[in-house]
């Protein structure tokens, strides 16, 4: 199983996106890649309680110009079975493009 978690790419991945930020933010951002940066996604509840926290091992930008990456997640089942356990619904979305790493 594969858990794809979307985001936006300026977002993650903002060395990839100079365009969409200020000149004083991309002159910064030009000296920053994947190796500067790590990644942890939280699912909260309602009150801020957090269901549940897993660290990303990849994060990729989708193909072309959209403002789209998938983060692979290092503990993915225990997300998806904490999730599913505490009825959060997960979709299965039919991407075009594959985005495996």
């Amino acid at each position: 199983r594969r858990c794809h978690i979307l985001v936006n790419s300026h977002v993650v991945l903002p060395w990839q996106h100079l365009g969409m930020y200020t000149p004083e933010q991309a002159e910064w951002l030009q000296h920053v890649d994947s190796k500067h940066c790590m990644y942890e996604l939280q699912i909260v509840d309602d009150q801020g309680g957090v269901l549940v926290s897993s660290s990303a091992g990849a994060v990729r930008r989708a193909p072309g110009s959209r403002d789209l990456a998938a983060m692979y997640l290092l503990n993915e089942s225990l997300f998806h079975d904490t999730l599913t356990d505490k009825g959060v619904q997960l979709l299965t979305p039919d991407l075009n493009h594959d985005l495996t790493p």
